[in-house]
């Protein structure tokens, strides 16, 4: 009976195992990721997945690993109270794989496929032969205009919590649609995680989690830097995975809003992704030279130099696994997306013309 378990349980880790490494490796057809699953599955289960998790405080990744180790701890006890314990503990080896390749599986289904997803620059009027060094000067002018502008009426501006996810939404809501989403989503109420001392000493200023279908932000982000950060989440939340498109979306939909600390946050990103080059020859208000001084320092402060290598060298191959073919620069690509596309009076991207 217990080498029946045993074989049993063999099964069932190497069936999720291929499920696994199908779904991870599976060329979903366009037509499919383009039509049905964006337009119908997708929001179905953001929707219903955000909206209850906008009823639980806890961090769905939080929820994620505290079930997975009480199942372990649990495991070891039985295996260790059993009579063949040896077999008990194969048992458990092959429950823990069969729960980590389910664990792969549901990230693809719920959200991995979206690296695949055609690329923004497809759906709006997108031209690179736009870029160039005139574009790019203008785009210098008219942040260093913004910055000094909204400096004193973000300073001045108390908007948080609650209220500051509400005056991101009404710009995020139209840019998402803009993009190419099918309508507005449920946008997520942002939550701090129990690993955030790790998130904080490798950089990462927040992540979407697909197993919770919420947001995750830093504690230690200054003001100027969490309606971007929340935004750039949210995007991911809309099914946007490229990380310069996520950008892109961030940027339209802060520098769009109504509230200045909002706006102010936007263009700071804006002036984050300009060449050095560029931004050696800006002239900044001291107030605005003294908000990047603090970003600065509370990230040089933060930073444990082993951990970040590590992290981010790390995330630079699982782009490049998942069709990002540039990696971290796809960061900064958003730049390009910027200065190449055509916008409406009310600055959101044209549509691509046909």
């Amino acid at each position: 009976m217990r080498s029946r378990a045993t074989a049993v349980a063999f099964v069932r880790a190497l069936a999720c195992g291929i499920l696994a490494v199908l779904a991870a490796t599976w060329h979903v057809p366009e037509p499919w990721l383009d039509g049905t699953y964006r337009t119908a599955l997708y929001p179905a289960m953001q929707t219903a997945g955000t909206t209850l998790s906008n009823l639980i405080p806890i961090a769905g990744a939080d929820l994620v690993i505290a079930g997975l180790l009480v199942a372990i701890a649990l495991g070891v006890l039985r295996a260790r109270a059993a009579t063949d314990r040896r077999a008990a503990f194969a048992r458990l080896g092959f429950d823990l794989l069969a729960t980590g390749a389910m664990l792969v599986f549901c990230f693809y289904a719920f959200w991995g496929w979206w690296y695949m997803r055609p690329s923004v620059a497809t759906r709006i009027d997108y031209d690179g032969k736009r870029i160039d060094a005139r574009a790019l000067a203008r785009l210098a002018e008219e942040t260093t205009h913004a910055l000094n502008t909204l400096a004193p009426l973000a300073k001045a501006d108390a908007t948080d919590g609650a209220a500051l996810r509400a005056a991101i939404e009404p710009t995020f809501q139209t840019t998402i649609v803009a993009l190419g989403a099918p309508g507005p989503i449920v946008v997520s109420r942002t939550k701090r995680a129990l690993f955030d001392p790790y998130m904080t000493a490798t950089g990462v200023t927040g992540f979407m989690d697909p197993f919770g279908w919420d947001v995750v932000i830093q504690h230690r982000l200054t003001r100027f830097e969490r309606p971007f950060t929340i935004a750039h989440e949210w995007t991911h939340l809309a099914g946007f995975a490229n990380e310069s498109e996520a950008n892109f979306a961030a940027v339209l939909a802060c520098t769009r809003a109504t509230d200045a600390i909002v706006r102010y946050s936007g263009w700071i990103n804006v002036y984050g992704v300009l060449p050095d080059a560029t931004r050696r020859t800006m002239r900044l208000s001291p107030l605005v030279i003294a908000d990047l001084t603090t970003i600065y320092l509370r990230y040089k402060n933060d930073i444990k130099k082993p951990l970040f290598d590590l992290q981010w060298k790390s995330y630079d191959h699982y782009l490049k696994a998942n069709h990002i073919a540039s990696g971290m620069v796809s960061y900064n690509e958003v730049t390009s997306l910027i200065l190449g596309a055509r916008f409406d009076p009310n600055g959101l991207p044209l549509p691509r013309p046909h």
